[in-house]
């Protein structure tokens, strides 16, 4: 069974946007955040500078479109736990959430259903 989000990955583009940012740009915070985003209001495309980090964000980014979240959650745990600012981590703590909870409900549904998709 083909386990990929395909057509349900736009669902998780605010949380992954913000949480990608609020770890690649922890001095900025929240409150700095580019016009919109916490609303999830985004120009699009949507770019983010990783520098150095380019492929660990990469692979984690992969692995969660093709339905595995856990790498993510990992390397965003790592940036929420070096968050000095309460509001900072309980923000993308709840973004990261979203993620967990969305993925896992989008794989029970699927391993409910006995689809296979075919992209």
């Amino acid at each position: 069974m083909d386990d990929s989000l395909g057509s349900f990955a736009p669902r998780l583009h605010g949380p992954v946007v913000r949480l990608l940012w609020l770890a690649l740009n922890p001095q900025a915070g929240f409150s700095r955040l580019p016009h919109g985003w916490a609303q999830n209001r985004f120009a699009l495309p949507v770019s983010i500078v990783c520098g150095a980090r380019e492929a660990e964000i990469r692979l984690a980014l992969e692995n969660l479109f093709w339905g595995n979240a856990e790498d993510l959650s990992v390397w965003s745990r790592v940036s929420i736990e070096a968050s000095e600012s309460a509001f900072e981590r309980a923000a993308m703590l709840a973004d990261l959430e979203e993620i967990e909870t969305f993925v896992a409900g989008y794989r029970n549904g699927r391993q409910e259903s006995g689809q296979l998709a075919l992209l």
